[in-house]
């Protein structure tokens, strides 16, 4: 679709490539489903695997945390002069 996006002023347009746009997203969504599903299985089916996924998972917590720490500590020094309003 060219131009500005639909409102009041300007209707949706060719309602088949929107047809063709949320099928497509669909199919994509349905694929990675069963990608999810496989891997899971995959699990199940083998419950060794899964204890090797955690294990290395769980190896390379301490590096990802120390680098979010950094990273966080990297923002806060470009945060400065802006004020954080705490939202409850």
């Amino acid at each position: 679709m060219d131009g500005p996006p639909p409102g009041p002023d300007r209707p949706l347009g060719d309602t088949d490539e929107l047809t063709a746009h949320l099928r497509a997203a669909a199919r994509e969504l349905i694929a990675a489903g069963r990608v999810l599903l496989d891997a899971a299985e995959r699990l199940v089916d083998d419950p060794g695997a899964a204890g090797a996924v955690v294990a290395r998972w769980a190896a390379r917590a301490p590096a990802a945390t120390a680098r979010a720490a950094s990273q966080d500590d990297d923002h806060r020094e470009e945060d400065r002069g802006l004020q954080h309003i705490d939202v409850t």
